[in-house]
């Protein structure tokens, strides 16, 4: 199955998330198997984190988004109807 450049980006989004929850909880000296956590206020890497922690949530509707809007294609085309494009959206006739 081919990955397309969301789920990419949602890879690579996931990644750095895990890189940096690891990072925080080293400097914290917490383990990082651990599911709850507060990070202390002169954690260096919390302000990296929850920045990357957006952009991974972001990332994640957007893949979520993309999967409806090819499981509705994927649905109007079997049933042999055709996509359309007019001003930028997209019907099926």
């Amino acid at each position: 199955m081919k990955i397309t450049k969301s789920q990419r980006n949602l890879i690579a989004a996931k990644a750095e998330c895990d890189r940096l929850w690891r990072l925080c909880c080293i400097a914290d000296g917490i383990g990082t198997d651990s599911k709850f956590i507060v990070f202390s206020d002169e954690n260096p890497y919390t302000v990296e984190y929850n920045e990357a922690a957006a952009k991974f949530l972001q990332a994640r509707k957007r893949e979520a988004a993309n999967q409806a809007r090819r499981a509705r294609h994927e649905a109007y085309t079997s049933c042999g109807l055709k996509a359309v494009r007019v001003n930028g959206k997209t019907f099926y006739e």
